[in-house]
């Protein structure tokens, strides 16, 4: 008679407890029920609360704030970008994600700039849509000065953030960035997108 899950659960630490709940959500991830029916809004939420319980009973390593990572386009390819970048931090492997986290950045300001009707180029480095996107919302005049600052000082960031990928991530043959450094990358990159998101509204579109 096998051992029921919760059961399991009950006498495992909360760091040996997290592990399980994480593979159990990758083994979720492949059934086919899922797969197939699975609505990304929905997947999102679900997401959110569960790793929370995670993050919890982790403790001292706390989860990594995925709020701004949400599908802002009907888009297979973006919703396998969220997906995989998810998977390498479910892992506690930021290092492993750099490079698709800086896909993510363009895909998305290329994609407010694209709303505003602002050309781009497609080989446009991140830190340039960035730019770009700074000077329409200081044309809108919606934001106050303290947040365009945010944002002006946020261009620096991303520019060091194209030489991450190029040369520390998986993008190329490259020596990974440390882990608590990929950590602090991200976060700092989270920390712009989620503020971005709270203040355009056609950031979650």
């Amino acid at each position: 008679m096998q051992t029921p899950p919760r059961a399991i659960l009950e006498v495992l630490d909360g760091s040996q407890a997290a592990l399980v709940l994480r593979n159990l959500w990758d083994v979720r991830s492949t059934l086919p029920l899922y797969i197939e029916n699975a609505d990304p809004s929905q997947e999102q939420a679900l997401s959110e609360r569960y790793f929370a319980i995670v993050a919890r009973l982790e403790g001292d390593n706390p989860a990594v704030n995925l709020e701004a990572f949400s599908s802002f386009e009907e888009s297979d390819t973006l919703h396998a970008l969220i997906q995989s970048i998810e998977r390498d931090i479910r892992a506690d492997s930021p290092e492993a994600a750099m490079d698709r986290l800086h896909l993510f950045c363009v895909k998305r300001f290329r994609q407010l700039l694209i709303a505003r009707e602002i050309d781009t180029q497609r080989d446009e480095p991140l830190h340039s849509l960035v730019g770009k996107y700074k000077k329409a919302l200081e044309s809108e005049g919606n934001l106050s000065e303290m947040s365009i600052l945010f944002i002006r000082y946020s261009i620096a960031v991303f520019e060091k953030f194209n030489d991450i990928r190029n040369q520390r991530s998986l993008a190329h043959d490259n020596t990974l960035l440390d882990p608590k450094e990929a950590r602090f990358v991200f976060d700092a990159v989270g920390a712009v997108l989620r503020f971005i998101k709270s203040t355009d509204s056609g950031f979650g579109s």
